[in-house]
């Protein structure tokens, strides 16, 4: 849920930042006037699917390790 909300707002403000130009440059310094945005839906799917796929990983050395864990072991000392 939150990606998909995530990807929504990102979406959003990144059309908004084209549709009102709300990030203004010199223009005798750089060869534009404003900082362009232009979203990929594929941009999005793959960022999305990278970040989902790192939080599994992430997960899976601290349940490798708790799983090796004696529960009655660490119940004793407690």
């Amino acid at each position: 849920m939150g990606t998909l909300v995530g990807l929504a707002l990102g979406f959003g403000v990144s059309w908004l930042g084209d549709r009102y130009k709300l990030i203004h440059l010199q223009a005798d310094v750089y060869a534009l006037a404003y900082v362009p945005f232009h979203p990929h839906p594929w941009d999005g799917v793959w960022i999305a699917a990278m970040a989902l796929a790192i939080s599994l990983v992430a997960t899976l050395y601290p349940s490798f390790s708790a799983a090796k864990l004696n529960p009655a072991e660490i119940l004793r000392y407690e």
